[in-house]
């Protein structure tokens, strides 16, 4: 598959002895008593299941087949827990190779259960402007205009990014972004299960701020609107809005909702 026999045995080799050394032994304990656990999980399942009568498969056929489909899952999250940056990054390259692709078609390894961070992410480097933006040098320069340190998840953002839409690559494993969220947003810790939604606000308003083109936020006095025309006031309330945040990110998905409350009794509306 490559170019280079002996290179590619080198780091066969290398990788090799990572996951025998360091890998496996994390990955059995792991995996043990998170079997132990889900076994039991799966019991309560059977007693509130009603296939007990059925016959079609037994209670002893339906833990081991749950455990099975479990056990799959356990096993990629405890090695991807277990696997240093630089390793990961060698594993995706060296596996990636094996099946290039045409940019774009690259999908995202899930991380125990961070497919709600997959879907969010895909969907983000899929969108046309962001992903131009992130693949020219106008990233580049607004990183380098708000260089106030701790951009590390924008900066895992863009790398993944770079990645996706490379060619090389079939599938990746987005350790690195993983790694930058766990570190900026304890709430996303670990391997479970998570809102997608808030993971994508979450990311969308680091972005911004790192790739904010203004600087210096200026005091904007929010003025009443006096019955002035609902677009007026609108109008306004955006210009003050871009005075403080504007960016790709302000550029594509920010807005203005226009929302109307009225009494059921005296009738009377606030907009």
């Amino acid at each position: 598959f490559f170019a280079g026999g002996k290179n590619v045995d080198a780091l066969t080799a290398q990788l090799m002895a990572s996951v025998n050394e360091k890998i496996l032994p994390k990955a059995e304990t792991f995996i043990g008593g998170m079997l132990a656990d889900y076994k039991n999980i799966a019991q309560d399942m059977w007693n509130k299941m009603d296939i007990n009568g059925d016959g079609r498969v037994t209670k002893a056929e339906f833990i081991a087949n749950f455990l099975h489909c479990a056990e799959f899952a356990f096993i990629d999250t405890a090695i991807c827990a277990a696997l240093s940056d630089e390793v990961s990054l060698q594993l995706t390259k060296c596996l990636g190779q094996m099946w290039k692709t045409r940019p774009g078609l690259c999908g995202l390894s899930n991380l125990g259960n961070t497919c709600y961070m997959n879907a969010a992410l895909q969907c983000l480097s899929h969108t046309v402007q962001l992903r131009k933006f992130f693949l020219s040098r106008r990233f580049m320069d607004s990183m380098q205009s708000n260089s106030g340190g701790g951009n590390q998840l924008t900066m895992s953002f863009a790398e993944l990014i770079r990645e996706i839409w490379s060619g090389q690559f079939s599938t990746v494993r987005p350790n690195r972004i993983k790694r930058s969220l766990d570190e900026v947003a304890k709430q996303f810790a670990g391997w479970t299960q998570q809102d997608s939604h808030e993971f994508l606000a979450f990311l969308l308003d680091t972005v911004h701020e790192d790739v904010n083109r203004v600087s210096n936020k200026p005091h904007i006095k929010v003025a009443d609107s006096d019955d002035r025309p609902d677009e007026v006031v609108a109008e306004e309330a955006w210009r003050g809005h871009l005075a403080r945040e504007d960016s790709i990110i302000v550029d594509l998905f920010h807005g203005q909702i226009k929302s109307a409350v009225a009494c059921g009794q005296c009738r009377h509306a606030s907009v």
